[in-house]
């Protein structure tokens, strides 16, 4: 039987939270079960280049309660600057506060599902949180995210140069410094305040502002107990449905249908651009959270099968009730038509639209409104779309590819 290496460890919980692997261990058979997994107690079954190889929990460190430890068991380096050593530590305080807050929100969702509940309750508090979790889990597996985790980061491309411009004006030694400096500012700042923080780096405040105000969250549950959803490296902020951009035109036409947001300042990079239209969480084996973009206009493009290949997806429902209630006059322009509006509702409707102020306030900064989030049920077909969207993203890459399940393929 194979057995897991020190590398194979490493690899398989360096971007995945611990609590969340937790919940992929495998359901044994009753205890006098004689198989070679029954052995082992409780285990995730991981595949790897097509073996499957039995892992004991404590292998994984899986503990609920933990922090993931790569922020600073892989972040942390022999011979790293100082400066670095204390942000790493500073990044891993703050990033284990976010991982515990976003696990109650997630313990709630679980428990919800549990108990074959339609939907979820959360406060807006609690849904800024599971957002920005979302958002940080899902970018620290991305390419320039890795880079600057594990590397010095110094390469020739347009990030180089905004990382350095960065560095400069916070006065940090080097371009890692700065890329751990924004990460824990990205952390410790308010959802709502992340696009405008200078002490942010610009292109990490454009895509979360583009999540947070351009991506409705959806949860689909799988068909019926025995289909699961696959855990692996990039099942954490899969994107899936990409609008290919080859031209500036294309760029600034497909923006403004989409209404998103425009990074400003330094070069734009070469070659062919993609704009992802959902981002795909799996968060247990039951139940998955997409990020969908609230704007598409399918009547604007001529999109391809394989631009929609998850488009006949139930419709995300998020029923807001807000706390303390809106005043009479503040969505009072959105009951009446356009040419209807006075004065007062041209500048609220403007208000909420570009600057999400409601009712005199940034409606992320309600916090205690509550927000029910339906729970939709996949078809079987669409279920089998998602799992093969997930193979297709991760199998035959290279050696580091693996999949975890709780039952074996």
């Amino acid at each position: 039987m194979p057995s897991v290496t020190a590398s194979q460890e490493s690899l398989a919980m360096s971007y995945v939270p611990s609590f969340l692997l937790h919940k992929w261990r495998t359901i044994h058979d009753p205890p006098n079960h004689t198989s070679v997994l029954a052995q082992l107690g409780p285990s995730f079954c991981v595949y790897r280049l097509g073996t499957v190889i039995p892992c004991r929990i404590t292998s994984f460190h899986a503990i609920v309660g933990t922090v993931t430890p790569s922020i600073v068991d892989n972040y942390r380096h022999a011979g790293c600057h100082p400066f670095e050593a204390a942000l790493c530590l500073k990044v891993h305080d703050a990033y284990l506060k976010l991982e515990q807050s976003a696990g109650l929100a997630l313990h709630a969702l679980d428990r919800a599902q549990a108990r074959g509940k339609e939907s979820v309750v959360w406060s807006r508090a609690e849904m800024n949180i599971l957002r920005k979790f979302l958002f940080v889990v899902g970018q620290r597996a991305s390419v320039a995210w890795r880079r600057y985790a594990h590397h010095s980061g110094r390469g020739t491309d347009v990030l180089d140069e905004e990382v350095e411009a960065f560095r400069k004006v916070h006065g940090l030694p080097n371009a890692r410094c700065a890329w751990l400096f924004s990460l824990h500012s990205l952390i410790k700042t308010p959802h709502w305040g992340i696009p405008a923080s200078a002490s942010i780096l610009l292109r990490d405040r454009a895509a979360y502002e583009e999540d947070m105000r351009f991506r409705q969250l959806a949860i689909y549950e799988t068909p019926h107990r025995g289909c699961d959803f696959l855990l692996t490296q990039s099942s954490l902020g899969l994107a899936e449905g990409v609008v290919p951009v080859s031209s500036r035109d294309d760029e600034l036409k497909l923006g403004q249908d989409l209404n998103m947001p425009r990074v400003t300042g330094g070069q734009k990079k070469k070659g062919a651009q993609e704009v992802p239209l959902a981002k795909i969480y799996t968060v247990s084996p039951r139940l998955a959270i997409f990020l969908v973009h609230v704007e598409l206009p399918p009547s604007k493009h001529d999109f391809s099968d394989g631009d929609l290949a998850l488009s006949d997806l139930p419709p995300a429902s998020t029923q807001v009730t807000y706390v303390p209630p809106l005043s009479p006059s503040a969505i009072a322009f959105s009951r009446k038509d356009p040419s209807e509006w006075t004065p007062e509702d041209i500048q609220r409707e403007s208000d909420f639209r570009h600057e999400n102020i409601l009712d005199g306030k940034v409606v992320y900064a309600r916090l205690a409104d509550s927000m029910e989030v339906a729970i939709a049920k996949l078809s079987f077909e669409l279920f089998m779309q998602v799992t093969n969207t997930i193979l297709n993203k991760n199998i035959n890459r290279d050696e580091g590819t693996w999949l975890v399940s709780p039952t074996k393929l």
